[in-house]
């Protein structure tokens, strides 16, 4: 509901034809907002946000250092490629 009140995206009725509905409902009452009405980059930055919070930098460090040995690996492979022809 915070994201809701920061976002202001746009309200649809709550589907009541949904087997959730009446969860739903009394939980939030009957209006819904779906992600598709969040502009992209703010759903991006919320993702963004979430996923930080969850993630251990150490390791996530250590992950980026990996991917960029990998990455430095295939292109010296490539530039040698291009070399033999």
């Amino acid at each position: 509901m915070d994201q809701i009140e920061e976002l202001n995206p746009p309200e649809n009725p709550a589907k009541m034809s949904d087997s959730r509905a009446e969860d739903y409902v009394a939980q939030f009452g009957d209006s819904s907002w779906e992600l598709d009405a969040v502009a992209p980059d703010q759903l991006a930055e919320l993702v963004r946000n979430a996923v930080s919070e969850l993630r251990d930098d150490v390791l996530w460090g250590r992950s980026v250092d990996k991917e960029n040995t990998g990455k430095e690996r295939l292109q010296r492979i490539a530039d040698n490629w291009e070399d033999n022809d």
